[in-house]
């Protein structure tokens, strides 16, 4: 019977996969990948035909008017509803699937292996998509060119460089201009792919994108499964259920799988790091651990931020936890600056190729300043607030600038209180933990621009603490309402009303409240056990005098009494 819960939620799971895939070809961000994809394969476009009958999808796989030349028209409104309903019910089933696995099914022996199942059966449903929810791929492909095919640095020269390339005309046009944004390890990757995959269709090329993502997440839940026997919950049932979390995710499989995002090669990076760290229990002082399993752990994240430069915070925070353990400041200073040294030689031999000073550094630069606003939540909050003082046109700027003050404000106060946390503790578990709150409060308190791909790394690392875990359960509600909430925002534009982003914004926060309500119990219960004063009423001393103190003297032992107190008349009134 528990077996049967697990293949109820596993084939809902896959129903909202199918609703997903036949809603991805009237609503994909490359029509020519689509018509491409059905053209090459048409047995696959019979199939999609067949399942798009099948759940009563009247829109075509093949649009005549493409999503791109209708956002933020009410005619995308019945099609993005429809789609944001889909992820939505993903992320119900999701949950429902993990709530199923915590209770009784997750202690099957075989479940471990319903959870791989059912994530290799997703894969292979967003393997075959026929419409892209990004065009981010085709600029994996056009970067790839520019140095395979042309000898050209893509830190210097932007895909327009290669105009006359068949594939740039599959780029994003607001990408055509821009050199690459991506770390020189991912340039690498691309460079390699290029050259094996230069004599095939560029459809072919994109979905060979798409199988390395989805190699590299059975690669994932593999070390996600590794980790949560070493740093995770004990209990085989919360292990199988935190592997889920991480398996079934809808975020993970729609940006990383479906889109393929090169995201899930900094995650592999990350995990791998961790595993390092984890070497010998997760609450072991970095301190006692071997010297080498920090620097080769420091290793790995600095990799993952050559592919993208989100996990250079762990080694930022694996940096100071290494130094807490050490006695002395010289010490401390010594050991920070090991960890330090070794990422800096790593990015260096990885980066040098691509060094072209001082123009290789304007896509760092571009990256982390003058992206504008998408996505964000206090831009979002800046605004409403700024139309009810007057017209946008006068006050967006100067509630903007507040905005900013604000919020590098607020990023200051908690980089000294996670420092000063982490110093206390010094351990694996919390350097993963502080990790996941500083990508959170960097996308959600101080980035700009949010796209819903960011969260993956957060996500991965967040399971690894367990579903116990309030800050787990927070990044995870989070990401289940990027989706739905962000793409609805991509689709709709200004005819998004305000109450997706309340909901975005705040309601995750509701996963908080049982902590939040134990801790105000917690609070009252410490107010009852304090004991009650009461005022004695007695002969040999003032009125008022406190009894517990009287007390307190007699707890202190046998002591020898003064005749007038034991002979009084009369009592504690």
């Amino acid at each position: 019977m528990r077996l049967l819960w697990i293949a109820l939620v596993g084939l809902s799971a896959e129903v909202g996969w199918l609703a997903v895939g036949v809603l991805s070809g009237p609503l994909s961000h490359s029509p020519a990948f689509t018509a491409g994809l059905l053209d090459a394969y048409p047995a696959l476009e019979a199939t999609w035909r067949g399942v798009q009958a099948g759940l009563g999808v009247a829109w075509p796989l093949r649009p005549a008017v493409p999503a791109g030349a209708l956002l933020g028209q009410p005619a995308l409104i019945e099609p993005a509803v429809a789609l944001a309903t889909a992820l939505l019910f993903l992320a119900l089933v999701y949950v429902a699937s993990l709530l199923v696995l915590s209770r009784e099914a997750g202690r099957l022996g075989g479940a471990v292996w319903w959870v791989v199942g059912f994530s290799v059966v997703y894969q292979l449903t967003l393997l075959g998509l026929p419409g892209l929810f990004s065009q981010d791929v085709f600029s994996y492909l056009a970067y790839g060119h520019l140095t395979a095919a042309y000898g050209l640095n893509p830190y210097v020269w932007p895909p327009s460089a290669i105009a006359k390339d068949p594939v740039i005309g599959w780029v994003a046009e607001v990408w055509r201009t821009y050199a690459c944004p991506y770390g020189p390890l991912w340039v690498d990757a691309q460079s390699a792919l290029a050259l094996g995959l230069d004599r095939w269709p560029i459809v072919d090329q994109a979905l060979a994108y798409r199988g390395l993502a989805s190699l590299l997440h059975v690669v994932n839940v593999a070390l996600v499964w590794r980790l949560l026997g070493r740093i995770g919950p004990s209990r085989p049932a919360e292990r199988v259920t935190a592997l889920a979390a991480f398996a079934w995710n809808p975020l993970l499989l729609f940006e990383l799988v479906g889109n393929a995002h090169n995201d899930g090669l900094m995650v592999s990076l990350s995990l791998l790091g961790v595993l390092l760290l984890a070497d010998g229990g997760p609450r072991v002082a970095l301190a006692r651990r071997s010297r080498w399993a920090g620097l080769a752990a420091s290793v790995c994240f600095t990799l993952g931020a050559l592919v993208k430069y989100a996990s250079g915070i762990g080694v930022i925070w694996l940096a100071l936890a290494w130094a807490a353990g050490a006695r002395g400041s010289l010490a401390r200073v010594g050991r920070a600056a090991q960890v330090l040294a070794v990422s800096g030689l790593v990015a260096l031999v990885v980066s040098v190729v691509w060094l072209e000073l001082p123009d290789s550094l304007d896509p760092l630069l571009n990256e982390t300043a003058g992206v504008g606003y998408v996505n964000a939540l206090p831009d979002q909050l800046a605004l409403g607030l700024a139309g009810l003082v007057g017209p946008l046109e006068q006050t967006a700027g100067p509630a903007r600038a507040v905005e900013r003050i604000g919020s590098l404000a607020l990023l200051a106060a908690y980089l000294a209180w996670e420092a000063r946390r982490l110093v206390r503790r010094p351990d694996a578990t919390h350097v993963l933990a502080a990790t996941v709150r500083s990508l959170l409060v960097y996308m959600l308190v101080v980035s700009t621009s949010v796209q819903p791909w960011y969260f993956a790394l957060p996500v991965a690392l967040a399971v690894l603490l367990g579903l116990r875990s309030a800050l787990a359960r927070l990044t995870l509600a989070y990401a289940l309402l990027a989706l739905p909430s962000l793409y609805l925002s991509y689709y709709l534009r200004d005819l998004v009303p305000g109450l997706v982003w309340l909901v975005y914004g705040v309601g995750p926060l509701l996963v908080l409240l049982p902590r939040l309500t134990a801790v105000v119990r917690r609070y009252h219960r410490q107010g009852d056990a304090t004991p009650t004063r009461r005022l004695l009423v007695r002969s040999d001393v003032p009125v008022g005098v406190d009894h517990l103190a009287l007390d307190a003297r007699s707890d202190a032992g046998p002591r020898r009494s003064s005749g007038l107190a034991r002979h009084e008349s009369g009592g504690a009134q």
